[in-house]
Parts: structure tokens; sequence; C-alpha cells
């Protein structure tokens, strides 16, 4: 009789959302990653997550309930008494507290052994208690993900001492991540050569996997525009580095030469900064045929943007820009500031702008808004790119840099 195969066992700490719902792109690839492993049949997948990460994980997969059952769940705590996070720097300190949360497993006699402990990102929060674990021989090898270079402190548009401490933490991580990591996955375009300067700089001295980051195009083809919001322009993503704070000079322009566009704002955004940008939309006499539209399903965002006219990226900074990739599969043409990330992925299918001219920027969309010709040739380029990157095709090459010997047990 042939022995049963054993599975390859995998843990990933699923923390860095709080106690709040929320999604990146670096959420999105990693979904995606455990829906091709469920798919395979060959890993056994457990997941601590925090009550926010877990809110979004049930939320990406409610069509999918087949990839919730197939996963462990191990809760981790993101607050010592809290069900909600009170102010905006509250998820600083639940870092902290999913991070010794984390660390603790790895005493449990109940916990592992695993054969792969998965960091998802070069956050300490991460990688940290994965290196605890390893050491402690609760995982046999570990694997970690980088998408994202931070900038240097006074690069970066924000909170100065968050940015200077976000920097600071990525440079130990590298280190650890070089010292203990057994395979590094880095995102492969431009920006992760940037990530790999810095890892060697740091003292890593491996070969690392470049990957890539793509859409469901299968998913994105099968919604229905939708019949009732048909937006002039669509922004994903109400954090400062996205460039929600170039919004209102860019709208002041398109409204000037367009006063019947439409614009919508999809994601979660703090009192503070809509506070802020809404006073700063009516400063320029912009404060109108705006919408705010919150977090939304895969389904709403997808259906909105095959309803929508344009979509606009002024983010001041990228790994990849997911969000650009699923614009461009539901067929609409994409304008954005000239990232090395934007360039290297998309190439000619963007219409750039000078990072980070907003006045530029604002001319960019109205010229494509007002010229068939222009705006059909980035639809078409944005269509021909994006078919290279679809997860399917992606994590078919992917998963056999997983498809390890399981360790006997």
């Amino acid at each position: 009789m042939n022995e049963k195969i054993k599975k390859i066992r995998i843990f990933v700490p699923g923390v860095g959302s709080g106690l709040k719902s929320g999604m990146c792109g670096g959420g999105t690839r990693f979904n995606e990653l455990v829906r091709a492993m469920v798919r395979d049949g060959g890993f056994d997948i457990t997941i601590g997550f925090t009550a926010g990460g877990h809110e979004s994980f049930l939320n990406y997969f409610a069509n999918d309930p087949g990839v919730i059952d197939a996963v462990n769940v191990i809760p981790i705590r993101a607050s010592l008494f809290l069900k909600k996070e009170p102010f905006r720097l509250f998820r600083a300190w639940s870092y902290f507290i999913s991070t010794l949360h984390l660390n603790s497993l790895s005493r449990r006699k109940d916990f592992g052994p695993f054969d792969i402990g998965l960091s998802t990102s070069d956050f300490f929060y991460h990688v940290g208690p994965l290196v605890k674990m390893k050491k402690k021989g609760k995982i046999d090898k570990f694997f970690s993900l980088s998408y994202h270079r931070y900038p240097k402190p006074g690069e970066r548009k924000g909170i100065y001492l968050i940015n200077w401490f976000m920097y600071r933490q990525q440079r130990k991580v590298f280190r650890q991540i070089g010292k203990y990591s057994d395979t590094v996955f880095i995102n492969g375009s431009a920006e992760g050569q940037e990530i790999m300067k810095e890892m060697v700089s740091s003292g890593y001295t491996g070969e690392p996997v470049f990957v890539d980051l793509g859409v469901d195009k299968e998913f994105i083809d099968n919604i229905p525009a939708d019949p009732d919001k048909n937006f002039t322009l669509i922004h994903i993503g109400m954090r400062t580095n996205k460039g929600i704070y170039d919004l209102p000079q860019i709208w002041e322009t398109v409204l000037a030469k367009f006063p019947d566009a439409t614009l919508g704002m999809i994601g979660g955004i703090s009192a503070e900064d809509k506070f802020k940008l809404t006073a700063e939309f009516e400063k320029r006499g912009a404060n109108r045929n705006l919408e705010y539209l919150g977090y939304i399903s895969d389904e709403r965002k997808f259906a909105l943007l095959k309803s929508a006219k344009m979509f606009i990226a002024p983010s001041h900074e990228e790994g990849w820009g997911i969000a650009v990739g699923e614009a461009m599969a539901c067929g609409i043409p994409v304008a954005g500031y000239d990232l090395i990330a934007y360039k290297s992925v998309y190439g000619n299918s963007i219409s750039y702008a000078r990072s980070f001219d907003i006045g530029e920027f604002g001319k960019k969309v109205c010229a494509l808004l007002s010229s068939a010709k222009e705006y059909e040739s980035y639809q078409t380029k944005g269509a021909e790119t994006i078919a290279k990157y679809d997860w399917k095709k992606i994590f078919a090459r992917e998963l056999e840099y997983y498809k390890i010997d399981p360790k006997k047990g």
C-alpha cells in the first residue's frame, strides 16, 4: 500500500492589520498565494491572525469558502483589552502586542513544528517572531517576502518619527533576513532591485527569487460594470504615500475643464486625514462631485472600475502597484507619476507625469479625457500589458519553491 503523501506544513503570522479590516497590495498577493496553495492540495496552512487581519481574510474569500475552511487559524492579540482602535496611532502599539504574542507561541508545546515559516513582508512583527521560532526549532525553513523599500525619513510624507522608525526597522530586518532566511522572495520590479541593494548593504549574501505581482483576470472578467455609478475618475488607497494630498489640485484642474466630472475614492481613511483632505478640496473650490467610498469588496471595486472612465494613481511610492494592474484589467486607462516601479512593470501603458508635478498630472488627465485616440491607445496598451500578470500563471511557477521535503514527524 502506498504511504499517504505528507503535506507541507506552513505557518504564517498574519498580523499588521490590528483590530481594523484593511488590505494593501502585499495582502492581496498573500491571499492569492494561499488560494493557489489550497487549490494545489499539497499544503497544510496555519495562519496567526489578528482580528482585523482575519476579518479582511474572511471578506476576501467570501465567495470562495473552500479556502477559508482549508486554513487553520490561531487568534493573535492586537490589543490587551480593546476591541476597536481608539485612534490612528494605536495601530503602531498593536504591532508590539502582536509581536509579543507571536513570540510566546514558540514556547508552546502544542505549536508546530512547521516545515516553512513564511513572512509576508519585511516588517519586524512578521520577521522577528519567525526568527525566534526557527531558533527554537518550531519551523525548519524560513521564507521571507519583500515588496517595498522604505525611503529615508526626510524623503517621505507623513509623521517624521514614524517614518524614521519604519526606515530603521527595515534595515534591522534586512540583517535578520540575511542571517536566517532560507529563501528570499523579492518583487520583480525595478523597486525590487533597489530592495536587493539595501539587503546587500545590510549583509545579505544569498541569491533572491524575484517574483511578480498580478491580478485575478478570470475573476475580474466575470464582474459586470456597475449600472448606477459611473465615476469619471477612480482613485484607490486613501493614505498619504498614495498621494491623497495631490488629489485636490488634480481635481481642481479636471473640474475647470470638465465641470460635470465625478471622482470616487476607494479605501479606508482616518478621521484626521479625511478632515484635512476635505478642507483642501474646499480651499480650492473643488469639494463637489466626489465621494469617499471607504472599504468595499473586490466585486464592488471591480464593478466601479469597469464603469469608470479613468484610473488615477498619484502615489509617491510603490513596490509594484497592483491597483494599477486591476484598473488595466478592467479596461480603463491609467495616469500616474513616473515611478521606477510603474515604469519597470507597466512600461508605456501608463500616461506619466513627472514626479511629483501635480500641475502636469492634472493636465495629463485632461488630455486623456479629451482625446479619444489617446484614450483608446492607453486602453489597448494596458490590456496587452496586464495579460502577462495573471495570478494563475505567476503561482504555477512560484509554488515549486515551496514544495520542499517535509520533515518527518
